[in-house]
Parts: structure tokens; sequence; C-alpha cells
């Protein structure tokens, strides 16, 4: 058997022995397979290279987890741009993203299984910061119930409150007691009086806000929270 290297050259002189129509024939009925492959493999290159390097889509610099029953897209959009303004350093390349988790209490029990699942796969991921939801009255103030985010999931607002230059009376702000220290844990706190939100027109009553325990991006909840408050400049 004639080594590669000699079976490429003879097919390289065939080919160019041919002329006009015939070669392209030739090298379209034996070599089609290949051409479309390499065009296949050139445009998924093309798109990794793009998507990852050239022009890579924004990277979540902070998610806030909607949990507060239906709002429309328009607001949470709105809600959005202002906590992006706030927040976000590099348009281009960070943004502020708010997933929401509807519930149908039964109505739909595919559709809140899949909900829970989804939710509490990113919240064991790390990847939610704030969580907005309304409180649960139970053994462990759920946002939402079903397990979605109990109390003990959420960090204490005190400290990051008073990093964030904000200074609330007690009232706005949803206590349980720890079992073992006997110590209130302030694990929300009531979204009235929020300036981001009235700009939004989104209503606050009832609805709350918590920062999972397990934020890895502790610097921009704090920086989102004060805007949620102050506004931003």
């Amino acid at each position: 058997m004639k080594p590669m290297k000699v079976r490429l050259r003879e097919e390289l002189q065939k080919i160019q022995s041919m002329k006009g129509r015939i070669r392209w024939e030739y090298i379209w009925g034996y070599y089609k397979f290949h051409i479309i492959g390499t065009i296949i493999g050139i445009f998924i290159f093309g798109s990794l290279l793009n998507d990852l390097v050239i022009n890579p889509p924004p990277r979540s610099i902070l998610t806030v987890a909607w949990l507060a029953d239906f709002e429309w897209d328009e607001r949470l959009h709105a809600l959005g741009d202002a906590l992006d303004a706030a927040v976000v350093e590099n348009p281009n390349r960070e943004k502020v993203f708010i997933p929401t988790f509807y519930l149908t209490d039964g109505a739909d029990p595919q559709n809140d299984v899949a909900q829970i699942q989804r939710f509490q796969a990113l919240l064991a991921a790390r990847e939610l910061d704030i969580i907005i939801g309304r409180i649960e009255d139970n053994d462990e103030f759920e946002f939402t119930g079903l397990g979605m985010a109990p109390s003990w999931v959420m960090t204490d607002l005190r400290p990051v409150l008073a990093e964030a230059g904000l200074t609330v009376d007690e009232d706005v702000l949803r206590f349980y007691y720890d079992d073992e220290t006997g110590l209130p844990f302030a694990f929300a706190m009531s979204l009235e009086g929020s300036v981001l939100f009235a700009d939004a027109g989104i209503p606050t009553a009832g609805r709350y806000l918590g920062v999972t325990v397990n934020t890895e991006n502790y610097a921009h909840v704090v920086a989102a929270i004060r805007a949620l408050w102050i506004g931003h400049e």
C-alpha cells in the first residue's frame, strides 16, 4: 500500500489535470462530506471564538431571584436597568440578572416542581445573591414557601445595612430567633420605601428582600441594597 504522502500527491496531480466543470464535479463527488464537515467546523469554531473571546455575553455580576409573585416584565427590566446603573462597571461585560420563579400553588404541579428544583440548584451552586419574595410564617420563615428559601440560607441583614450606610427601624426587618443562642436574626427586610422600586412602578406591599449566606458578590450586594433605598448617582 502506498504511503499517505504519495497518495495525496497523486490525487492532487489528478485533480490538477482535470479541467473546469469536470474538476469541480469530481471534487464534490468524492469530497463533499469533507467540505461540509470543514464548513461546519469553521462555523462552530467561529461561534465559540466570538462567544468566548471576541464578543462574550455579559456575565452575571449580581443575581436577584424574584420569588414575590407575578410582576410585569417591563417593570422588572426597569429595576434591572436601575441596578445595572448602580452596580455594573463594565456594561459590555457585566449585568445584573433577575430570574423569576413563579409557583402556581398546586394548579400546575409540574411547573411548581420544576421551579423549585431550578431555584434550589442555583442556590446550591452559589449563583443567587439576593432574594426578593413574600414570607411564609412557618417554622423556617420561608420566602414563598415549599422550602424555596428558608431563613437559615440567608445572612443577617444588620451588618449588610450598616456597610451600605443605611439606618432602618427594626419594624421593617423580619426576625427569627436562633435556637442555640436565642439571639434575633434579621433574615429579611420590607421593601416599602425603596427608591428604585418606586421608580420602576413595582408595588412593595408584602414583599421582602434577603441576602443569601453564600453570596460570592458581597460588595455588589452592598452597592445594590444602598441603591435600592438611596437611588444611584
